[in-house]
């Protein structure tokens, strides 16, 4: 079992809904794609000629986050408008709570800048089916930065309208003030090496002034899904200038199974998974293999990128604005329909947020799932999550299947709040 872990630093109070939560999404019709991703410097080739990693600037960043006080780092926020009416957006700079509900502290508190910055770099696509109008920008910016670690958003609104979010991208800024370890393992209360994966951490504390450890809150985050991220306040033990969360069984997941994945990047040649693609003379149509549930199935160990996807067409000059928008038709095979519950499909094409734009319905007559989903040409990866009635228990169980050993990345965020502090320091 192989397993990615990232670790960050901050403080919260108990979640809420996973819905209402300000996690990046889109809220408005009419939007597509949306985006963040790192600015590339430009680098040399072996012949010393000039150029710049295009699949960084095209893959959507899991966990972006920047260092307080650090220049290094900036990101480019994009996203399409499907229209040929340009519009004037804006965005503004919101900090968080660790929990991602908003913070209590005013705009000149956690701002250097005039936070209502225009988003003035836009271009029309070109040779594509769906017009669209391609926005970015890029931040932090000259004109507007975060001063104070934390979560943050930063939401887009049309000039004419500041009060509708229209959409928000979360990141996170990070003042790294202790050291955390983490080990996940097979091993656990429920299972021998079964279906379930346990997370321990260990987070030392000795710089901070700490009085009491629930001043310290961890979250573990699995995949980049907040579905099943959990939050920690009470540590197992605690030792002089270190906490451990030790055999807690908050902390075992599922183990889940490797990512699907296909490849839209050519309008003109099937890619990975793909069936077939049509071309009715308005959209094209991209029919995918047909899924079947992995419940049964042994682990098979597969490369995958745990849910991301990347914005790509074969031949183009920038797939940013040259890459076309498809319908794409998911099927998972199920002899009847669960009448327990539902399925979704899940990854960072859809934010791993759940919705009617990403529940399943079910075919009698063919017996199988499907959903139709407007995605712009590349590679994404998904999988079948299920969700029983009146739950937000989202499980890989039913139609994925779970193992020990698939490869899944988990992010360890740890937050500190001192007393009388009023925001949640990462």
């Amino acid at each position: 079992m192989k397993t990615k872990l990232y670790i960050f630093v901050l403080l919260l109070p108990l979640f809420v809904s996973a819905q209402e939560r300000l996690h990046t999404g889109i809220f408005a019709e009419g939007f597509a794609s949306l985006r963040i991703a790192y600015t590339q410097d430009v680098e040399e080739d072996e012949n010393g000629d000039a150029y710049e990693d295009d699949y960084l600037q095209t893959t959507n960043i899991q966990h972006p986050y920047l260092v307080l006080g650090g220049k290094e780092k900036e990101f480019e926020i994009s996203f399409d408008e499907l229209t040929t009416e340009q519009r004037q957006l804006s965005y503004r700079l919101v900090h968080l709570n660790a929990d991602y509900t908003m913070s209590d502290l005013q705009e000149q508190e956690y701002t250097w800048g005039v936070n209502r910055q225009s988003i003035d770099d836009y271009e029309m696509s070109r040779t594509t089916q769906q017009p669209y109008i391609h926005y970015r920008f890029t931040f932090p910016n000259d004109a507007l930065e975060p001063t104070i670690s934390g979560n943050y958003c930063l939401q887009v609104f049309e000039d004419t309208d500041p009060e509708y979010t229209l959409m928000q991208i979360a990141f996170y800024v990070v003042d790294p003030h202790v050291k955390t370890k983490a080990v996940v393992r097979s091993r656990t209360d429920i299972e021998l090496s079964g279906r379930y994966q346990q997370v321990d951490i260990e987070v030392e504390t000795k710089k901070l002034k700490l009085t009491d450890p629930q001043q310290i809150t961890v979250i573990v985050q699995q995949n980049n899904r907040w579905d099943n991220a959990v939050m920690m306040q009470k540590p197992s033990f605690i030792q002089t200038g270190k906490l451990q969360y030790i055999n807690e069984r908050l902390l075992i997941f599922e183990g889940g199974n490797e990512y699907r994945h296909f490849d839209l990047s050519s309008e003109y040649m099937k890619g990975w998974h793909v069936e077939r693609i049509d071309f009715d003379h308005t959209y094209y149509h991209a029919f995918l293999e047909t899924d079947k549930t992995r419940a049964d199935e042994p682990y098979l160990s597969e490369q995958d990128g745990n849910g991301i996807f990347r914005i790509h067409r074969e031949r183009a000059i920038d797939s940013d604005t040259d890459a076309d928008y498809m319908f794409v038709y998911f099927f998972l095979e199920a002899e009847k329909q669960w009448l327990d519950g539902s399925v979704y499909v899940a990854g960072d094409g859809w934010y791993n947020r759940f919705s009617e734009q990403n529940r399943m319905k079910y075919d009698d007559k063919h017996h199988c799932y499907y959903l139709s989903s407007y995605l712009k040409q590349g590679a994404y990866e998904y999988q079948y999550l299920f969700v029983p009635a009146f739950s937000e228990d989202y499980s890989t169980q039913k139609c994925e299947g779970s193992h020990w050993q698939t490869e899944n990345e988990y992010t360890v965020y740890v937050y500190y709040r001192p007393l009388g502090g009023r925001y949640d320091q990462l």
